[in-house]
């Protein structure tokens, strides 16, 4: 059954799995139910001695980059894009102490844009924004549409998220980035929380923000659907079986 809704567009989908290998049956069948054109996974934990073989899904071509130390542990960020998806990864693009992964879309008659994700580990370091923003200001001097997906552990709706949270609309701020995930993307029998995360600098071509929980045993799925020829999608941690389009809101401020 699919999950996504079946209007007409670009599929873009962000997930954190949590481990890739324990979980690659359900994303299968999940990907063979629903048109995605671009998945994003953060938390991998794959190293070099997973091939690309043995994480395959037909139908899609995989870029990937793993954790340098202790990739089996944590950490690890890869795109799944459809093979009639004309795709150029963009390893210039890949920060050193940043765990990104960028690729460059082409679309026919169309100006290119850039997809990126970002994993930032629970607990991490303030700098990581600084690095973040780094990345954000080289895609911006490129002068073309980008989207970051990704869990970034900075929850929306938590007034603890604190500073977390300031650097992170400060960033929004200085490029003009917009927010569109306003729902939970992780739900517990006892919290709830929004820390899986797309923002763009050009919002006017999403028509609306979704998240839909599904039954992929540990997945929800958060997507917007762009006026151009796009959905965009956040894949995290939930069991539930519905979903609801919203309009694309702003970063929560205080």
């Amino acid at each position: 059954m699919p999950f996504i809704p079946t209007t007409r567009g670009f599929n873009m989908a962000s997930l954190n799995i949590t481990s890739l290998l324990k979980l690659l049956d359900e994303l299968k069948v999940f990907l063979s139910n629903n048109a995605i054109d671009v998945l994003a996974i953060n938390e991998t934990r794959l190293d070099f001695s997973v091939t690309d073989c043995e994480v395959s899904i037909p139908g899609y071509e995989i870029f990937r980059r793993d954790r340098n130390i202790n990739g089996r542990h944590g950490g690890g960020v890869y795109f799944y894009v459809q093979n009639n998806v004309n795709c150029i990864p963009r390893h210039d693009l890949n920060v050193r102490d940043l765990e990104n992964l960028c690729i460059e879309i082409h679309k026919p008659r169309s100006k290119p844009f850039f997809i990126a994700s970002w994993y930032r580990p629970p607990n991490s370091s303030v700098d990581k924004f600084d690095l973040f923003d780094g990345l954000v200001g080289r895609m911006d001097s490129e002068g073309l549409e980008y989207y970051t997906l990704g869990d970034m552990n900075v929850n929306l709706n938590s007034p603890n998220s604190g500073s977390n949270l300031r650097l992170l609309t400060d960033i929004a701020d200085v490029y003009s980035l917009q927010q569109l995930i306003g729902e939970p993307t992780r739900v517990t029998n006892s919290s709830s929380s929004t820390i899986d995360l797309i923002c763009t600098n050009c919002s006017t071509r999403v028509a609306c923000s979704c998240v839909s929980h599904i039954g992929i045993y540990l997945v929800i799925v958060a997507f917007i659907i762009l006026y151009f020829t796009f959905h965009i999608i956040s894949l995290s941690m939930c069991l539930v079986e519905d979903f609801q389009c919203k309009h694309h809101p702003h970063f929560s401020r205080r």
